[in-house]
């Protein structure tokens, strides 16, 4: 990077987000710690309906500013994140790639030291996870352009130009803007615009990271008939000058839009883009019922049976006489150089239009505003149907809560009973333990009393023998006394009985 950083013009990057809640957060840190300093971040949130926006205000980086809107697709946003821009140069960002860190440094030495107006760059393709990918858009994206002239024979075979890549000075939208109905071709139909006016060229060398995941690639799959016929619109779009004003050229390309929404509808999950596809047929040719045919019976597809019955309805009455078309698809040629693709602008060119032609467009107008007007009147009444079913939410949250509570204060009565219930049973074995001692102690003393009954028949036994004994032996010396005085008495009578 150069030393002298004062001298270095402000980038401006424009990153575009629509529920990219998996991958923005590195995007923007991609940006935000570039080695090239004096930038500036708009972050463009479409309308995103996940964690999106949580993600992004968690950054606090001075230099970055977001844009919220309802969701209007990619043409509106990025031109909405450029009219923001206070930059000299403008960059292009998505909110599933990454940029390297030398990614504007580089480009903007290139280009001052080329003096180009719009710079590009090659692309390394990674997956979901952020790991290289072989793809065939690797060779899609990183083909030579040395110039403009070089870039303009090669787009004539398809875009290869990768738009988050890009970087270009401010002055080149001054006179264009992206295309807000060319869905998925925005960026295409504006290089094919640009690049005969200003000189560009494409550094051979990547600076970003390109990701393919299951969001991005629904295209691929109709990639050969779907891009092809678009292709020829946009080209059609850039190389008519008088294309604003040709009704011819935009009902032949409404033709070939219906024809790719009928092949599209062969898909399973190409209703989205058959949409798109029928919606900008309706647009090219207002006054083609059978563009209101086809775009009702993809809605029809879709599951969207109310619109479709609107929109069919319209096409049944549309009046063929107003057959000029409203100029949305790119900007008049009368526009001044700092005007962009707005209400003001075409409120200017319908001023500068021939009388018999502004008669026509106000009265397609009118017939818009009625049509607008009982689109109105069936969305306030889809309103009023979304408020009473929110009523009703409401009032089912309210018993939910209640049942809630009920089932709480149930669960506290099961837990206390519980609770019972386990002290009774601590209570029981308590008291199993003091039977079981207790039958213990009774058998313990029971014992101790048989003991006790057999020394007592022993002891009685004892004493009935002592007893006896007692009376034997009284007996025993009642007759030795007798015979000891016997035997006295008889010594006593001897010695009479010898005189004698």
């Amino acid at each position: 990077m150069r030393a002298n950083r004062m001298a270095d013009p402000k980038v401006s990057v424009v990153l575009l987000t629509h529920n990219g809640e998996r991958f923005v957060a590195e995007a923007i840190e991609s940006i935000l710690t570039q080695t090239y300093r004096n930038l500036e971040l708009i972050v463009v949130d479409d309308g995103s309906t996940d964690n999106t926006p949580a993600i992004i205000a968690r950054f606090r980086d001075p230099r970055m500013r977001v844009l919220r809107q309802s969701n209007l697709w990619i043409g509106f946003a990025h031109n909405r994140g450029a009219s923001m821009a206070t930059g000299d140069y403008i960059a292009s960002m998505s909110h599933d790639d990454i940029s390297l860190p030398h990614r504007l440094a580089t480009q903007i030495e290139a280009m001052q030291e080329q003096n180009l107006d719009i710079c590009f760059a090659w692309a390394e393709v990674i997956d979901a996870e952020g790991r290289p990918k072989e793809h065939f858009l690797t060779d899609v994206f990183n083909q030579s352009g040395r110039n403009s002239e070089d870039i303009l024979a090669k787009l004539q075979a398809g875009n290869f130009l990768l738009a988050p890549s890009s970087i270009r000075r401010r002055h080149c939208y001054y006179r264009f803007a992206w295309n807000v109905v060319l869905f998925g071709l925005q960026d295409y139909a504006f290089w094919l615009q640009v690049l005969r006016r200003h000189r560009a060229a494409v550094l051979e060398i990547p600076l970003v990271k390109y990701r393919v995941h299951d969001s991005n690639v629904s295209l691929t799959r109709f990639y050969n008939e779907y891009r092809q016929l678009e292709v020829q619109a946009a080209r059609r779009l850039a190389e008519d000058p008088a294309f604003p004003r040709s009704c011819t050229t935009r009902a032949t390309l409404a033709r070939e839009l219906l024809a790719v929404t009928r092949r599209l509808m062969e898909y399973p999950d190409g209703h989205f883009e058959a949409y798109i596809a029928a919606n900008r047929a309706v647009n090219l040719d207002p006054t083609a019922p059978e563009a209101y045919e086809s775009l009702a019976a993809v809605l029809t597809a879709m599951g969207h049976e109310e619109p479709a019955q609107i929109v069919r309805s319209i096409g049944q009455n549309v009046d063929k006489s107003l057959a000029y078309p409203l100029p949305i698809l790119a900007p008049p040629p009368s526009l001044g150089e700092h005007d962009l693709l707005d209400d003001t602008s075409l409120v200017r060119w319908m001023a500068a239009t021939a009388e018999p032609e502004r008669n026509h467009l106000s009265a397609l107008l009118a017939q818009t505003q009625r049509e607008r007007d009982d689109l109105q009147t069936l969305l306030r009444q889809s309103q009023e149907r979304r408020d009473h079913v929110q009523a009703l939410l409401q009032q089912g949250q309210e018993e939910r809560e209640r049942l809630r509570a009920v089932l709480q204060d149930s669960q506290d009565d099961r837990d206390r009973l519980q609770s019972l219930l386990q002290q009774s049973r601590e209570e029981r074995d308590h008291l199993r333990t003091l039977l079981q001692e207790s039958e213990e102690e009774r058998t313990s003393l029971r014992t101790q009393a048989l003991y006790s009954q057999e020394e007592r028949d022993q002891l009685q036994a004892v004493l009935y023998r002592t007893e006896e004994e007692r009376d034997a032996l009284s007996a025993h010396l009642r007759a030795v006394a007798n015979g000891k005085v016997m035997r006295l008495l008889n010594l006593l009578s001897s010695p009479f009985r010898i005189k004698a």
